[in-house]
């Protein structure tokens, strides 16, 4: 007869360097004693063979990219290791402690708050599209009626329905398949793009390379949290140094259009 365990809740520890703690993880990979059970939904009754004091290692799952259906460990965080007192045919519930690995870099951190707890470039209106009527907005509240955010109201006569907002300066990044990731707060009644464009630098031969699309969010009503895995992007454009841009297109079948950013990090894995 398996034991069980059940992880309805996680809690994640962030140093003042890291940004916030917010996160939203879908699954949870399990471990036990050297073996790996499988990806489970938070809330699930996982059995695991054995019973008494056996040693767990759980890994955070997060949706990358906005698709549902791309879900992996994430690779910037450390997995909670622990031993766990487990009695066959009974539920024990965990509640997992997650923290980024000690060897994790934290190159752009921007929360809105005017400048606590930043690192990196401020986000700019991209010389890309005229924003003259002012479609992307400084905002007050934040996630959670806290701080600030920023939003982005495209309309249809702006930019011709787009409004783009873009780094101010460039972003250092590593190449050679290190896991590069956007973490960033989001809500709002249309989608949000993410495109990525290497500097002009001498590792391309001083030419910018094209903006590259790095998938995006859909419409939320409340609050949520999307994983943008850069990784790829980055090794191919080999420029060294990057400018991220957040879209969003005017909807006329959407009244006020409005996303709104918040907490945005770029996380790598050294």
């Amino acid at each position: 007869m398996p034991s069980y365990i059940q992880i309805s809740n996680y809690t994640t520890k962030v140093t003042s360097q890291q940004g916030t703690s917010n996160q939203n993880y879908s699954d949870m990979q399990v471990i036990a004693n050297g073996t790996t059970y499988g990806i489970f939904p938070l809330g699930a009754q996982i059995p695991v063979i054995g019973s008494g004091s056996l040693e767990f290692v759980i890994k955070a799952v997060v949706e990358i990219n906005g698709v549902s259906a791309l879900r992996s460990t994430y690779e910037v965080m450390k997995g909670c290791d622990t031993i766990i007192n487990v009695q066959a045919g009974q539920v024990t519930n965990i509640v997992p402690t997650f923290e980024y690995f000690a060897n994790a870099t934290f190159p752009w951190i921007e929360n809105f708050d005017g400048g606590v707890g930043d690192n990196g470039p401020k986000l700019t209106d991209s010389p890309c599209f005229c924003d003259s009527d002012k479609t992307i907005i400084p905002y007050s509240p934040g996630m959670g009626g806290k701080g600030g955010c920023l939003l982005i109201q495209p309309n249809a006569i702006s930019g011709n329905g787009v409004s783009m907002v873009q780094t101010a300066s460039t972003i250092g990044l590593p190449s050679g398949g290190v896991g590069i990731y956007m973490e960033f707060n989001y809500m709002g009644n249309i989608p949000i793009s993410i495109a990525i464009q290497g500097a002009a630098t001498s590792a391309n031969g001083n030419t910018a390379t094209a903006i590259t699309s790095c998938g995006g969010v859909y419409p939320s009503t409340t609050w949520q949290k999307a994983y943008i895995q850069l990784t790829e992007q980055v090794s191919t454009l080999q420029s060294g140094l990057y400018y991220i841009y957040f879209t969003c297109l005017y909807d006329d079948l959407v009244p006020n259009n409005a996303a709104y950013i918040d907490n945005i990090k770029i996380v790598t894995a050294h």
